[in-house]
């Protein structure tokens, strides 16, 4: 099992950069990297092991709850 804590911030975002492109080998590499970097700053998406968030990038986004 991945465990998200098991990485340093390069490898994860190396990981999850990976495996988005073995989802969908169409996507622009460079393109991909700069999503995840960015992602990367968020602790809800660093918490998750690379597999989850690689494919939770494809999901729709998650409605905003209402009031």
């Amino acid at each position: 099992m991945w465990a998200a804590d098991e990485f340093t911030d390069q490898q994860w975002v190396d990981k999850v950069t990976e495996l988005m492109l073995e989802l969908d080998p169409d996507l622009n590499a460079h393109d991909v990297r700069d999503i995840v970097t960015s992602l990367s700053k968020y602790p809800h998406w660093r918490q998750l092991p690379p597999p989850e968030a690689a494919a939770k990038t494809f999901e729709p986004p998650e409605a905003p709850e209402s009031p």
